[in-house]
């Protein structure tokens, strides 16, 4: 099959050269820096890298091709080593500083925070739910950026279940949905949940689940105090280590499991591995 070209020519027509093209991006940057300093707005930019000017570490951004510099005590980071392993995130800012003649701008991290905290602050609820970003993830807990509020989400707040390592699951970036618990504007107290936006699956594990009777399930984490079983979703069972004649399981191994004992009231379920599957 063959297509018809307008006018029999294959041409593409380039309105300005590359440089009118680098200029006028150039300067749109130039603009929105301008107008940022002017109404103090805050902008958002990543972490390029950092670098050290006038004796002091920073952390350094771009808009366009704009170098921007922010001191290290104008961030709510410490030490260096924080800064690093931030690079290649985002941080709000507002510039303070321009230099158009070395093109390049100071700026504020904390001046953008404190203004962003305090309109999160006043539409802070009890039991609202949210969507919050996360900036860290540990082995055991998450660090949440809620309206540039930061809060630590440990594990057994993120869900029910067992979750041996949260870097099996989350990473820098991602969004997860939670629940306002509590809050306190001047103590800067905020408590965060995110298992309270699902259905807690314990009061039915009297009826569902007998001591004395064995199950299946399938191991979820090995721990230094035991080794943890997954019997169905959101329960999970704290067995001693196997005796030697079963030999160490592994996260994912499927094994039989008695229940010793269940507390509905702590979510919690003890018992002992009997042989693997």
């Amino acid at each position: 099959m063959s297509n018809i070209l307008e006018n029999d020519v294959l041409l593409k027509i380039v309105p300005e050269s590359e440089q009118q093209i680098h200029d006028q991006v150039e300067q749109e940057a130039w603009e929105k820096v301008y107008q940022a300093r002017q109404n103090r707005s805050i902008m958002q930019s990543e972490i390029s890298t950092i670098e050290t000017h006038g004796g002091k570490v920073c952390v350094i951004v771009f808009v366009g091709h704009i170098k921007g510099i922010i001191p290290i005590e104008e961030t709510d980071f410490d030490q260096r080593t924080q800064l690093t392993d931030a690079i290649g995130n985002n941080i709000y800012y507002k510039v303070t500083g321009l230099d158009r003649d070395s093109e390049i701008f100071v700026a504020s991290s904390k001046q953008a925070i404190e203004h962003l905290q305090g309109l999160t602050w006043d539409r802070l609820r009890t039991n609202l739910i949210v969507d919050s970003k996360i900036v860290r993830v540990n082995n055991r807990s998450l660090r949440l950026d809620i309206g540039a509020i930061n809060v630590d989400l440990r594990a057994d707040e993120v869900s029910y279940e067992w979750i041996d390592d949260m870097h099996d699951r989350y990473k820098p970036g991602d969004t997860i949905r939670v629940k306002v618990i509590d809050f306190n504007k001047e103590e800067k107290l905020l408590k965060v949940s995110g298992k309270q936006l699902f259905k807690n699956p314990w009061p039915e594990c009297t009826t569902r689940f007998q001591t004395g009777n064995t199950y299946k399930g399938k191991v979820s984490g090995v721990v230094e105090y035991g080794v943890f079983v997954n019997l169905a979703e959101g329960v999970d069972i704290l067995c001693r280590q196997p005796k030697p004649g079963i030999g160490k399981v592994k996260k994912g191994d499927i094994v039989r499991v008695r229940v010793a004992k269940i507390d509905v009231e702590k979510n919690e379920m003890s018992g002992i591995i009997k042989s693997k599957v």
